[in-house]
């Protein structure tokens, strides 16, 4: 299950990168709004508010190396239209910031960590018990496990039981949860 998330770092003046943490160190990978075929994140002045919002357009890195980070724009400085990502990734504009900004991104949070007992996925309530029935699987190699293990499956790749509670919960957390996928524009 993908959770996206939205995220906001502020953009210093002079400052030309900023690294996206999402809530609390959350972030996984950046999620960019799309125009067609073109990916932008937004900015906006943050005097004025989100109100103020404009696109900030995702360049491959090797082009904005080439062009933005030449000898011949690099000092420039106003409101960040054009950003790529870094290998480290930080998030590289041009150009420089002229006043503070704010950066309206969207991201894909890191998987969650369950490790005491009071935490609580993130997922739907309904599809808590998958996580049991998985735990079950993995745990239960013992033969008293035999017959748990016949009853759900050896886990989520085990197509012999397709009626498992396992799999049906499985197949209804993926159809409700994930995209619906669409080819040249069919569905």
């Amino acid at each position: 299950m993908m959770d996206e998330a939205i995220g906001e770092e502020t953009i210093t003046v002079g400052s030309n990168s900023v690294t996206l943490l999402g809530d609390n160190t959350d972030f996984d990978e950046l999620r960019p709004y799309m125009d067609g075929d073109t990916p932008y994140i937004l900015v906006y002045k943050d005097s004025v508010g989100v109100t103020d919002s404009q696109p900030v357009w995702l360049r491959p890195l090797s082009e904005f190396n080439g062009f933005y980070d030449s000898g011949r724009f690099g000092d420039s400085s106003g409101r960040p239209r054009d950003c790529a990502i870094n290998a480290d990734g930080a998030l590289r504009f041009f150009p420089k910031a002229d006043v503070v900004y704010r950066l309206k991104y969207k991201y894909r949070k890191t998987v969650q960590n369950l490790a005491a007992n009071g935490d609580n996925p993130l997922m739907p309530a309904k599809y808590h018990d998958m996580i049991m029935y998985l735990a079950l699987c993995y745990y239960a190699r013992s033969t008293e496990a035999t017959r748990i293990l016949d009853w759900l499956g050896t886990g989520l790749q085990d197509r012999s039981r397709p009626n498992s509670p396992l799999t049906q919960l499985y197949q209804s957390l993926c159809n409700e949860q994930l995209p619906e996928v669409s080819w040249f524009g069919e569905r």
